[in-house]
């Protein structure tokens, strides 16, 4: 298994989540993280290689929590979905309904995920290989205001912009049912960027290329009068 991860610190003096990048190269070792329900969905997918990239973002969520010391066994906590296709990890053993927020993308085998360390925290992750794939379809995502400052490659430009997006994007809370034209990214020469809508600050987040991938992150502050899916579920967001 390739694995490692490291905190997010974004603008502020201590970390608030942690993201991870995993490879599970072997299945048969991998489903020893998964509870009966998640065995059952992971035998359920098709592609082989969609079963380990799903495979791959479960043991990364897990493997942080036993980092972090939050849970002993893998098995203490399952990965599930809202009815927006949101994900959030249910720390059974804690309780039924304890939850914590967490963001999952996937791409050529791998899984690239993170977790936030506080409720009010949430936050969404998107990895990208370079390629001409963005920059052809940029006239479908891209902005005119659109300004990444560091970067001068029209490929690596693109996949950054797009990358930067679409983590905006799971954090506002619409995924692809979201207009990225309708966002705009300014990004300083650190890889931090901030995403503006209508001249309105919606999120924060770093970029880095990490093993052949761009890998962006954003985050926001969820205010306490704001609806969140998984309470509408019944289950409670706690900081971990």
């Amino acid at each position: 298994m390739l694995y490692y991860n490291k905190a997010l610190i974004f603008d502020y003096n201590r970390p608030i989540g942690t993201w991870a990048l995993c490879q599970v190269k072997s299945e048969s070792w991998g489903v020893r993280f998964l509870t009966e329900q998640e065995k059952e969905n992971h035998a359920n997918l098709k592609s082989p290689k969609r079963r380990k990239e799903w495979l791959s973002s479960r043991v990364a969520l897990k493997q942080i929590l036993m980092d972090l010391g939050r849970i002993e066994s893998p098995c203490e906590c399952l990965v599930k979905k809202d009815q927006f296709g949101c994900p959030h990890i249910n720390l059974v053993k804690k309780s039924p309904s304890a939850t914590v927020n967490c963001s999952i993308s996937h791409k050529n085998g791998f899984a690239s995920v993170c977790l936030s360390w506080g409720a009010e925290i949430k936050l969404g992750i998107d990895m990208e290989c370079v390629s001409e794939k963005p920059f052809k379809l940029r006239r479908a995502f891209s902005h005119a205001d659109d300004l990444l400052t560091s970067i001068k490659d029209a490929k690596e430009y693109y996949t950054v912009l797009w990358a930067c997006k679409e983590a905006a994007s799971k954090v506002i809370g619409m995924g692809l049912l979201k207009d990225l034209k309708d966002l705009i990214v300014e990004a300083d020469d650190d890889g931090r960027f901030a995403v503006f809508e209508k001249g309105r600050t919606v999120s924060r987040g770093t970029y880095d290329f990490v093993q052949g991938f761009v890998v962006a992150v954003c985050h926001k502050r969820l205010a306490l009068s704001e609806n969140h899916p998984a309470l509408e579920d019944g289950l409670e967001t706690i900081s971990i």
